[in-house]
């Protein structure tokens, strides 16, 4: 047969209980934060990069008009010496 347990020690197992309901509590409070934080920066980050990303190609873009600029003016250039 199992004793019933004294007051002052059900009292502590009580608290106890108290304690860790409010801690698990506050974790779940905090981890729902934490993600929703990251969520948002993720956010940010990937608006930001795709800016990025859209330079990045215009620029290439823009380089590569260029290069083939100066190609075809150079073989107008030896085209024209060549053939007169």
């Amino acid at each position: 047969m199992v004793s019933p347990m004294p007051d002052n020690l059900q009292k502590d197992v009580h608290d106890i209980d108290k304690r860790l309901v409010h801690i698990e509590a506050v974790l779940e409070e905090m981890k729902t934060n934490h993600l929703a934080h990251i969520e948002k920066s993720m956010e940010s980050l990937d608006a930001k990069y795709t800016k990025i990303d859209d330079r990045l190609w215009t620029v290439s873009f823009g380089i590569m008009v260029q290069a083939l600029a100066v190609a075809v003016g150079v073989a107008a250039f030896l085209a024209n010496m060549v053939w007169g």
